[in-house]
């Protein structure tokens, strides 16, 4: 990999951060998506449609806007689950197309996270109220407004109760995590996408897929300036991708914004470094 940041990042890159943090602004999660994947626009019209038909079906089953939230959710249940076949991946968990919503609609199969996305776009396409919930290590929604019922798409929409995400978050911890009832709180676009891109990163490593990772956490650390772990973790990627002038410049930042903090000194350390190697390349 040559020392140079248009070996990493280009001006398209760019676009799709840009197109990233207008689409996170509006709170529009399909857009905000198709932008991460890097989505062409004759791709991105393709996905659109299929999921605005999702959306008719759903609103032809329920067909008023009375029905409560056990109604709604087996409207949507009843499309996505039932007829689309939209179930988690648990066979290839971790592998990173499991995070790419065009590939996910293709295959339906997915982790959590985008396959609750996908209920999010189609429901709220057919003016349905529902939200993400983002507990520890897995993702659900919840369907009908505040007091609305759970939901977890990757088990086929299962219904949910309190009891049973305070089990699901004491599995995933090996009971290291009590319950909070804070772990139900809503989840924006923002905090979706935020996750999305951690575990695109987390995908990538496990594949050793050293460009993906740093594409993923790159994005991370536009959207997130003022995240010091994300802005750590992109100088670190680009130290080890070989773009030391880069990693300079970035560790240089960190120390000058995050002055105090441990990261601030990990960079402190690490800039010494590449500034050797920036010496020996001159």
């Amino acid at each position: 990999m040559s020392d140079s940041d248009s070996a990493l990042w280009t001006s398209e890159d760019d676009l799709c951060v840009r197109r990233l943090q207008s689409a996170m602004g509006n709170e529009d999660l399909l857009s905000a998506l198709l932008a991460i994947e890097r989505a062409p626009e004759h791709r991105a019209q393709e996905l659109r449609a299929q999921l605005l038909e999702w959306a008719r079906a759903v609103r032809e089953i329920l067909r008023d806007d009375t029905k409560g939230p056990a109604a709604l959710l087996a409207g949507i249940r009843g499309v996505l689950a039932d007829t689309a076949d939209f179930r988690g991946d648990a066979c290839d968990y971790y592998a990173s197309h499991n995070s790419v919503l065009s590939t996910v609609i293709e295959r339906r199969r997915g982790q959590p996270i985008l396959l609750a996305s996908v209920w999010i776009i189609v429901a709220r396409m057919a003016d349905l109220a529902i939200a993400g919930v983002g507990l520890p290590g897995h993702f659900i929604v919840r369907v009908g407004g505040e007091q609305g019922v759970l939901a977890d798409p990757f088990n086929a929409g299962r219904p949910l109760t309190e009891m049973d995400c305070a089990e699901i978050v004491s599995e995933l911890s090996g009971g290291a995590l009590p319950w909070e009832p804070n772990y139900l709180t809503p989840a924006n676009t923002r905090a979706i996408c935020e996750r999305v891109l951690r575990n695109i990163a987390n995908a990538s490593r496990r594949a050793k897929d050293w460009p993906a990772m740093y594409w993923a956490v790159r994005v991370l650390a536009e959207v997130r300036d003022d995240d010091v772990g994300a802005a750590l973790l992109h100088a670190r990627m680009a130290e080890q991708l070989g773009a030391v002038s880069l990693a300079r410049r970035l560790y240089e930042r960190i120390v000058e914004r995050f002055t105090g903090s441990s990261e601030a000194t990990v960079a402190t350390r690490r800039l010494q470094i590449v500034m050797t190697a920036e010496d020996a390349l001159h």
